[in-house]
């Protein structure tokens, strides 16, 4: 069973998130995948009063999703995708680590 992690990020501005969202996060889909480290979804939440997004991101069974961020964050893939961002607009991260029920389509 793979790792899954909810991931809310929290941009400076709503300008941010849509240059993030539109932009940043899909070359990060792209390069992550080098790493093992998989996008299932991106949303907003329309009525949050912060400009958040949401990703749900996996990681293979048995990795260590702090180690596998670290060494992808570290990457050149990761470089180029943020090379137009300033990413101290991201002003907050929080994570959660999900466990997929039995039931649940995402194993």
């Amino acid at each position: 069973m793979g790792i899954y992690e909810l991931r809310t990020y929290t941009l400076a501005s709503r300008e941010d998130l849509d240059f993030y969202k539109d932009v940043v996060y899909p070359r990060h889909a792209s390069s992550s995948k080098e790493f093992g480290i998989g996008g299932h979804g991106i949303w907003t939440g329309p009525q949050d009063e912060e400009p958040r997004l949401y990703v749900l991101a996996s990681y293979p069974e048995g990795s260590d999703p702090d180690e596998l961020g670290m060494r992808y964050m570290q990457s050149p893939g990761f470089a180029s995708d943020i090379e137009d961002f300033d990413v101290s607009k991201i002003v907050g991260v929080e994570v959660k680590r999900l466990t997929p029920t039995a039931s649940s389509p995402l194993q």
